[in-house]
């Protein structure tokens, strides 16, 4: 599962949800749905997330592997 860090982000930048809304042009339910793992986004707001943050998108998101999913032996 894909896990998205932008509140680590924002916490290391001293950045609030609501700047990031301002910053964006969007809603800040829209950033706390993001920021809360409710909701998805493109490649395209990636790319303004790291505009606006100055980092790189592997900044933002994270890989965790999920508790149901096992390796499996060639």
């Amino acid at each position: 599962m894909i896990e998205c860090t932008i509140k680590i982000v924002l916490f290391n930048q001293k950045r609030s949800q609501s700047w990031l809304a301002d910053e964006l042009g969007v809603s800040r339910q829209y950033i706390s749905r993001v920021v809360n793992d409710k909701q998805s986004f493109s490649r395209d707001r990636l790319n303004d997330f790291c505009r606006v943050l100055q980092c790189q998108p592997g900044d933002l998101l994270r890989y965790v592997p999920d508790d149901n999913q096992q390796k499996t032996a060639p």
